[in-house]
């Protein structure tokens, strides 16, 4: 592998497809809570890849060991994401589990990727100009993600090689970092896998990796045209959970799961007239885990003697089962909260009408973005709830009430055998169909 190929090869990516989560206008992170996105400015963002760069070697991320050729490379980028693939990690010693930030990790090379990213700065800014008002406007947050992802390709097309493993497996396609490594492995002829994490957003880029993980139906509606072939699996990571699906629904605690996005003052405002309308019952407070407010909201459950979930310490799925209805926005938290038998309560804290995940649409949950109209929702569920509420999430989760449920992880290791190995032909575990023109497979 000749040097100036590789370069070209960088030179040649599509900065803003790589940072597609921070250039595209119809995901609008750049409209998010500022609490949620880096702090604005391009001069800061270049210093602050300078204070990464020093980080980098402070934290000695860049060490990495001496993995076999025969593995396979799982990467993360967040605890959700490693949750997700934990059971799959866990069925092979060879498979090599590559991340940041998150302990017990193996780190990607970054260090020589934040110093090799230097050197593309010239043309990262001879590129600002090729982009609309929007990508443009995105440098002022993220000029230091644009810089690092020419790094992390350059790295990545080399250290892939140096031990050339059977695949390399992904559970996020919009991530900046994730959308490079995908690329390095794809133009290194490594092949590549996708295994859905929570439920995709309409707004996703293409998914283009060799096979395609995915939980059910409605999100293979949302899928472009991919030459993939795509798998519906259901979940490995609820799956692996089903003994703790409630049999019986019985109210007695509220849960309200909040996201970085969601308003402060409109959390607030539901938090106070929650306890002052249902003093009989528990109410607990979830902030998602990048949330930068958890404290605030760990001080305001005190003042208030309402309880809180760390969502460093208490899993998602603990959370759902000690509540028995639950209470969030656009999150795919509320179809965990379906499957094991949760009551979910649609509120729109952003008033923007969103259905990312098209809830509303697929009729899971009823819209609400006045503070009134929930609590309304709120006390009907109370007096009319249903006993089981699983069925709504079937749509989203292929396996529910199948002979595959609860075996997820066991299928997903028969069909990796066979896609990755090849020392099985496992194809007769599953029934083969074409979709709108994608090559789709169901559990037989």
């Amino acid at each position: 592998m000749r040097l100036l190929e590789v370069v070209s090869s960088s030179l040649k990516n599509d900065q803003y497809d790589l940072l597609y989560e921070f250039s595209d206008e119809e995901i609008g992170k750049l409209y998010s809570n500022k609490d949620n996105i880096p702090q604005k400015g391009k001069l800061k963002r270049i210093l602050s890849y300078f204070v990464q760069l020093i980080e980098c070697f402070k934290n000695a991320e860049g060490d990495t060991a001496n993995y076999e050729s025969d593995s396979i490379v799982f990467f993360v980028n967040s605890r959700n994401e490693y949750l997700s693939l934990q059971p799959l990690i866990n069925l092979n010693k060879k498979n090599i589990i590559v991340g940041r930030n998150l302990p017990s990790i193996d780190n990607f090379p970054f260090r020589m990727s934040y110093l090799l990213g230097v050197l593309y700065l010239p043309i990262v800014f001879f590129k600002f100009f090729s982009g609309n008002k929007y990508k443009k406007e995105s440098y002022s947050y993220a000029l230091d993600q644009y810089l690092l992802v020419y790094g992390v390709y350059l790295v990545s097309r080399y250290w892939l090689k140096s031990f050339n493993p059977k695949a390399i497996v992904f559970a996020n396609h919009s991530n900046p970092i994730a959308r490079t490594i995908h690329r390095a492995a794809t133009h290194g002829k490594i092949k590549t896998i996708f295994f859905q994490h929570s439920t995709l957003n309409k707004a996703q880029p293409r998914l283009d990796f060799n096979y395609i993980f995915l939980h059910g139906e409605a999100d293979l509606r949302k899928i472009k045209y991919t030459k993939s072939k795509i798998f519906l699996t259901g979940s490995q990571k609820l799956d692996q959970h089903i003994n703790k699906v409630k049999q019986n629904i019985n109210i007695g605690t509220i849960g309200v799961c909040i996201n970085g996005v969601d308003p402060t003052e409109r959390i607030v405002e539901l938090l106070l007239l929650t306890i002052e309308l249902f003093p009989e019952y528990i109410i607990k407070i979830r902030p998602h885990p990048s949330d930068k407010r958890a404290n605030d909201f760990r001080r305001l459950a005190e003042e208030y003697l309402i309880e809180f979930s760390d969502p460093c310490s208490e899993d998602a799925i603990d959370y759902i089962k000690e509540v028995d209805v639950l209470i969030a926005g656009d999150s795919s938290i509320l179809l965990e909260a379906i499957y094991f038998n949760t009551i979910p309560l649609f509120y729109d804290f952003e008033n923007n009408h969103c259905d990312r995940y098209s809830y509303i649409e697929n009729k899971m949950v009823n819209y609400n973005n006045s503070v009134g109209g929930l609590i309304d929702n709120l006390k009907y569920e109370i007096l009319n709830h249903e006993n089981s509420v699983r069925h709504k999430a079937k749509d989203y989760l292929i396996t529910i009430d199948t002979k595959w449920e609860g075996e997820v992880v066991h299928l997903l290791q028969l069909t990796l055998q066979f896609l990755i190995y090849k020392d099985v032909d496992n194809y007769n575990l599953w029934s083969k169909k074409k979709v709108n023109g994608l090559v789709v497979y169901e559990p037989s």
